[in-house]
């Protein structure tokens, strides 16, 4: 059975391929028995396959040739596993369980994260002007909800935003002040900084443990010296845009998906567990070298129980 596990992995992807990359009344570029390379799957692997002469004379062709011949030898790979029903071995059926919840995980993933990101020019539009838009603002920031509430609360009685800020950071009030560049904080904090006009300030923000109130002083708009620059400024923001927002469409997912559900633990075993864990250890740390030097390298470990 040893040559059967070896193929395992490639077996299971060549089985699995055929449901893949079938798709009904798509142009079929070469059949092998019952099993179709359609243009869909050619195309696809011709874009996936890494290139590493495409600027060579002739090699663009050479490529292509040489990858229906290895589609083509899958093909006929997967018709004799088949034949030979390598899917009905206990360990194939559930690798193919495996991979299909990795794919149907993947495909969740896409519909209900990546798929929800706006992605039209009118938006990516927004985002670029955005970012080339500088923003001066002060923050006053505290670790009490109550004192910043407070505080916004004398704000919204006329009290000038610089009165409260130099009075309380006095000489440090330099390092409550900054340029806000694109993606400098969560992308909710940013979009209420950018909706913003200069004079204005926020409710209380909560990041990074402390709160926030922003306060804008000025707006100016970047320059660039030539295309290239707003063409590289441009992918920057796209990737970042897709980036954050793939981030927040998949702690919304979260929340919402596991709300309600509730988490029960044993709190003996819990104990049982973290005392062994210790012991294990204080052993490895008293017998071998190599793992007491890892564990103790950036020291931050500790083991007082």
């Amino acid at each position: 059975m040893k040559p059967v596990k070896f193929l395992l992995v490639p077996v299971i992807l060549l089985i699995l391929s055929g449901s893949i990359f079938a798709q009904p009344q798509k142009e079929v570029v070469a059949k092998i028995g019952n099993r179709e390379i359609t243009s869909e799957e050619f195309v696809l692997r011709y874009e996936m396959s890494p290139k590493f002469t495409p600027h060579v004379k002739g090699a663009v062709k050479g490529l292509k040739e040489e990858l229906i011949y290895t589609v083509t030898a899958e093909k006929l790979f997967a018709l004799e596993a088949e034949l030979l029903r390598l899917d009905t071995l206990k360990d194939v059926k559930r690798r193919i369980e495996q991979f299909e919840k990795m794919f149907a995980r993947d495909a969740l993933f896409k519909a209900e994260i990546v798929d929800k990101i706006d992605q039209t020019q009118q938006t990516l539009a927004n985002e670029m002007a955005k970012a080339i838009t500088k923003i001066k603002i002060k923050a006053i920031r505290n670790t009490d909800k109550d004192q910043i509430n407070n505080v916004y609360n004398f704000l919204n009685t006329g009290v000038p935003f610089d009165s409260l800020f130099f009075d309380i950071y006095k000489n440090g009030y330099e390092e409550n002040m900054l340029e806000l560049s694109y993606g400098m904080f969560d992308y909710d904090i940013e979009e209420k900084l950018y909706q913003k006009k200069p004079g204005q300030y926020t409710e209380p923000l909560f990041y990074n443990n402390l709160w926030y109130i922003f306060y804008v002083e000025s707006k100016r708009d970047s320059s660039f010296s030539d295309s290239k620059q707003i063409e590289n400024e441009f992918t920057r923001v796209k990737k970042l845009y897709i980036e954050r927002l793939t981030q927040k469409n998949y702690h919304a997912f979260k929340k919402e998906f596991f709300k309600g559900l509730e988490i029960s633990t044993d709190g003996n075993l819990l104990t049982v567990f973290a005392s062994r864990f210790h012991d294990h250890l204080v052993y490895k740390l008293m017998y071998e070298p190599n793992t007491a030097k890892s564990l103790l390298a950036t020291g931050k470990w500790s083991l007082k129980k």
